[in-house]
């Protein structure tokens, strides 16, 4: 099941990084697209701030892949750096919160297609 929310992710730049689309994460790492390229090297360490609520979770990590979609975007691959229990956690916490939260709206969608079809079409 699919889960979507932002992120940003800072290397050592002063500048303020772009927003970039989750694609997809766990507690290993994470890939993320950005709309156009970006700066960012293999073995590059940078910070990953996810922002699916009200807090962001923060976490280290070294980039360990970048490359071109067929899209056009560019995807990212970093991978958690170790020693990050607590934030780890955080994340976890958050990633089923919103896998409960998607499964509810699945679910809730489901019922009400069930509830269309039992209804009769007046003619």
């Amino acid at each position: 099941m699919p889960i979507s929310f932002r992120a940003r992710v800072a290397n050592v730049s002063e500048t303020i990084p772009p927003e970039v689309d989750v694609v997809d994460v766990s507690l290993g790492g994470a890939l993320v697209a950005y709309a156009e390229p970006v700066g960012l090297l293999d073995g590059e360490r940078v910070v990953v701030s996810f922002v699916p609520v009200d807090a962001p979770v923060m976490l280290l990590g070294q980039v360990v892949r970048v490359a071109r979609g067929t899209d056009f975007r560019t995807y990212v691959a970093v991978r958690f750096a170790e020693q990050q229990d607590d934030e780890l956690t955080r994340l976890d916490g958050e990633l089923e919160r919103l896998r409960r939260r998607q499964a509810a709206i699945d679910q809730a969608g489901s019922s009400a297609s069930s509830a269309l079809a039992a209804c009769p079409i007046a003619e």
